[in-house]
């Protein structure tokens, strides 16, 4: 049973995984508890995606609208790539749905923090790093010959990787 559960989603976060996605949010906040009406946030994040859809620019709107201020400044611009399972899964689910240039179709609830609307700048093959160590030790007890050894193996290992040994 849990296989049935678990291997669908975990086949969905490797194939998200290999690729990274930049993107901008507006934030809309709900309001401090102990109100829990959060109808006039979603009234202003529907307003800003409304002006989006008739013409004015996601930056412009993130800029005056955002209650996430620092993002805001920058367009709602996330400075970084960001790939599968390091977001709330919802606003992940709608940001791998999204094509460059697109913008959520309406506001996305966040129990925690609000209302967001999100715009994908980018979508990119995410790139991996292959490398391999080679560890050589020594004891405190080593005498200099012993060190000296060592920085030589270390030496002959360099050039045989820069000459294209595996």
């Amino acid at each position: 049973y849990d296989k049935i559960l678990i291997n669908p989603n975990a086949e969905k976060l490797a194939q998200r995984r290999s690729e990274e996605k930049k993107f901008a949010y507006i934030m809309i906040s709900f309001p401090p508890a102990p109100n829990m009406d959060t109808s006039a946030a979603y009234s202003r994040a529907k307003g800003a995606l409304d002006l989006i859809k008739a013409g004015k620019s996601f930056e412009e709107v993130a800029r005056e609208l955002s209650d996430d201020k620092p993002s805001g400044e920058k367009g709602g611009v996330v400075d970084e790539f960001i790939t599968a399972g390091k977001m709330d899964r919802v606003l992940e689910d709608e940001l791998y749905s999204l094509k460059p240039g697109e913008i959520s179709k309406a506001p996305i609830k966040l129990p925690r923090f609000g209302y967001f609307i999100i715009k994908l700048l980018k979508s990119e093959k995410r790139e991996f790093a292959k490398f391999r160590h080679i560890l050589i030790t020594n004891s405190q007890k080593d005498s200099n010959s012993t060190i000296d050894k060592a920085k030589a193996k270390i030496e002959d290992i360099q050039k045989q990787l820069s000459a294209g040994a595996d």
